[in-house]
């Protein structure tokens, strides 16, 4: 059963949860669902059939803000933090692989009594969802990858591995992973094609969750067990269910090429490559991605009408 969050931090505070009293009046402060015993914050707005948002590394559902209200609009939407992110649960000892993830989706929707949904993922968040979608067809009505992992076989590099291990040793490295205002705006301005998009407000939201030792400890267990890659080509031919694939044109943490390749593995997928958009693409040009998704949303809903 979902319940406020402002409440649950009354009923059991703790240090974390006395910082939602602090949250800025522009990060969306939604409900907690106990999802495995794991304390998962969702953000719903909307009715009609329902759409799951999931975020990418290191993020959460704030990433999907521009596009909540526009896909409100017509469908019921859950904008996820997974575990480990956001304002959910960050426990040290947990597996974050992304086959395990998407049992949690799986978990999740139960928990919300949700039957059949479409799921959009992106970047970390579309390998959760692509993995769902291998496992779990019959709970999908639709899905959408928008920058996403997923091709490769291989695991994180082994130093990225190795700096993360020394965070619980308060390592200098942590810097890295637990970035301030100026890193953290550096790697934004990476994933975006037009740094000037970038917010202060923004950096400030994504920089608030990480700014605990329980995303620290979760980090490591992350590095250590998520692959970001499905194992095979194989396995994401097996999807066959409708799949729209975004892509912004200048990507430079996964190019283009991956969005044709997933087009051509995908036998029942439409593909829309995104000019003047780096990796950061739902933040960066939010208007096209919204189009797009409502779109095809409503071809699924239609198609899901004439059975």
């Amino acid at each position: 059963m979902a319940f406020k969050a402002l409440e649950a931090a009354r009923e059991c505070p703790s240090a974390w949860e006395e910082r939602l009293f602090q949250l800025p009046s522009w990060i969306p402060l939604g409900e907690f669902v106990d999802v495995g015993g794991l304390r998962t914050h969702v953000v719903v707005k909307g009715d009609g059939s329902p759409i799951i948002l999931l975020h990418g590394f290191a993020s959460y559902g704030y990433s999907w803000r521009h596009n909540i209200d526009a896909l409100a609009e017509s469908h019921c939407v859950y904008a996820l933090d997974m575990p480990g992110f956001g304002l959910s649960d960050k426990p040290a000892k947990h597996d974050y692989s992304l086959s395990a993830q998407a049992g949690f989706v799986l978990a999740f929707m139960d928990a919300m009594h949700l039957d059949r949904v479409a799921l959009a993922g992106n970047s970390m968040g579309g390998g959760v969802a692509l993995e769902f979608a291998v496992r779990f067809p019959e709970r999908l009505s639709g899905l959408i990858i928008i920058s996403s992992v997923g091709l490769r076989p291989d695991r994180l590099p082994r130093w990225i591995r190795k700096m993360a291990a020394q965070l619980v040793k308060g390592g200098s490295l942590s810097g890295l992973f637990v970035p301030g205002p100026k890193r953290l705006r550096w790697i934004m301005e990476y994933l975006y094609h037009d740094p000037s998009k970038i917010e202060t407000q923004d950096i400030k939201a994504f920089l608030l969750p990480m700014q605990t030792s329980e995303f620290r400890q979760a980090l490591c267990a992350m590095i250590e067990t998520l692959h970001l890659e499905l194992a095979d080509v194989d396995r994401i031919e097996m999807i066959k269910i409708p799949t729209l694939v975004l892509w912004g044109q200048e990507d430079r943490v996964l190019s283009p090429a991956h969005a044709f390749q997933f087009s051509s593995v995908l036998q029942n997928s439409q593909m829309k490559i995104i000019s003047n958009a780096g990796h950061a693409l739902i933040q960066e040009q939010p208007r096209i991605v919204n189009e797009q998704m409502v779109q095809f949303l409503k071809q699924i809903d239609s198609q899901a009408s004439q059975r």
